[in-house]
């Protein structure tokens, strides 16, 4: 018998009074118990099961917990990749997995999804969070309703309390700024494009990426990049337009998505090739950008590991738990290592 199992009958069993094997016995309809006990099991199985009821079938026994997955709907191969980790990983970690894509950066679209997550009950969701006062709304509902809630790279307002998996997105937005400070030699001009100011997780990259290069690259001049939509279109609009304002840039660090619209834009309009990115998340896209020089660098972290933190998150919240370890190491790709690196 699993220990899920186990854990459950020991959960009924500590509300009737009884013994885990009177409660086996009740649970998987076995001889040998009385009327009365059984109608004492039963009535434990049904409290229990009123405290936690996304954890329990109709009939008392335990079933698999299901867990919701929304991901932002992306251009890019590494959101993709992501939920097929999270996939992966749902039979050995004994839960189920619904991976569904949401419309990226926008809270209505979001919000819409977490209330039909509430309505279909399962035992947790996770998502990447849109930072507006409609989505907090629908998570505070969810949270009332008993179902657990995880957030994915990028938070909510701090007064949620919502546990989030992912890198220390500062701390990224740092090396980002080391990596073009050397790659520029600390001097000239670098276009900073944001994805918007609705994922935190952007805006905590952008403040680590100001931060390093005031301090220790001060010859370096930052000029903003109007937010492309995450998009590849809208950064190629974008970019394109910098580069025509700014044939003399030296460096573009793209925060988000849509990276593909970047280079695009650099191979139409920067006349000697010279102008270094750094982008975020590692897929096969980025590693062919990688290795023909066009991307110089690429700040990553293993969708494998952040797809197991996910779940076990979802998984301590459940059983009431503080989940403890939620961050995802840092890693810095080059063309050098590239190699036998996979997403």
């Amino acid at each position: 018998m699993s220990q899920r199992r186990q854990v459950r009958i020991l959960d009924v069993a500590l509300e009737a009074g009884v013994g885990t094997a009177t409660v086996d016995r009740v649970l998987n309809n076995r001889s040998g118990v009385s009327k009365k006990m059984l109608k004492r099991v039963n009535e434990a199985a049904q409290i229990v099961k009123s405290r936690r009821p996304n954890l329990f079938y109709q009939n008392g026994k335990t079933k698999i917990k299901i867990f919701e997955i929304l991901l932002p709907k992306d251009d890019e191969l590494s959101t993709t990749l992501f939920g097929v980790a999270l996939e992966s990983l749902a039979i050995e970690n004994g839960v189920e997995i619904k991976v569904s894509y949401v419309e990226k950066m926008d809270p209505l679209a979001l919000a819409t999804h977490l209330k039909e997550v509430k309505k279909r009950n399962p035992a947790g969701v996770a998502f990447v969070a849109v930072d507006e006062a409609i989505v907090s709304d629908a998570v505070r509902d969810l949270i009332n309703h008993q179902i657990a809630v995880v957030c994915i790279s990028s938070g909510l307002d701090s007064s949620l309390d919502i546990p989030v998996v992912g890198m220390d997105n500062r701390a990224a937005g740092r090396t980002a700024g080391s990596l073009l400070g050397l790659f520029t030699r600390g001097e000239g001009k670098i276009g900073l494009l944001w994805g918007g100011e609705l994922y935190r997780s952007h805006e905590l990259r952008e403040i680590g990426f100001r931060s390093i290069i005031r301090n220790e690259f001060p010859q370096i001049k930052i000029l903003d990049l109007v937010s492309g939509g995450d998009d590849s279109h809208g950064n190629y609009l974008q970019v394109s337009q910098f580069l025509s304002d700014h044939p003399d840039a030296s460096g573009i660090y793209s925060v988000g998505g849509g990276n593909v619209g970047v280079i695009k834009a650099i191979d139409e309009f920067s006349k000697d090739g010279g102008v270094s990115v750094v982008a975020h998340n590692l897929c096969d896209d980025k590693r062919k950008l990688l290795m023909n020089g066009k991307i110089k660098g690429v700040i990553h972290f293993n969708p494998q590991t952040a797809a197991q933190l996910v779940i076990s998150a979802l998984d301590s919240q459940t059983k009431r738990r503080k989940p403890h370890n939620l961050s995802v190491a840092i890693e810095i790709i080059l063309k050098e290592n590239v190699q036998g690196k996979f997403p």
